[in-house]
């Protein structure tokens, strides 16, 4: 670890280091999402690097992918929105 990372003190053995990695799983959590009606007439467009659009009921109206290259994700909404628009 010394010669690959040589800028960083690593006081911990490698059998260590291993057993804290193993502790650094992703949280799970669950969020329930629920489905808001528009007013009639509206769409709903949830869109990132492509996106679906539907109607006031929920109903499905169409969907896209847009290929391009963004530094983040919120440009990507960004963009995401402006083609689905």
């Amino acid at each position: 670890m010394d010669k690959t990372f040589p800028l960083y003190e690593l006081d911990m053995h490698w059998k260590d280091t291993c057993e804290l990695v193993e502790k650094l799983r992703p949280k799970v959590s669950v969020k329930t999402v629920t489905w808001k009606k528009l007013e009639e007439g509206r769409i709903k467009l949830n869109a990132g690097s492509g996106g679906i659009a539907r109607n006031a009921d929920g109903n499905f109206l169409f969907d896209f992918v847009v290929p391009f290259q963004c530094k983040d994700h919120n440009i990507a909404e960004a963009l995401g929105a402006q083609f689905g628009t």
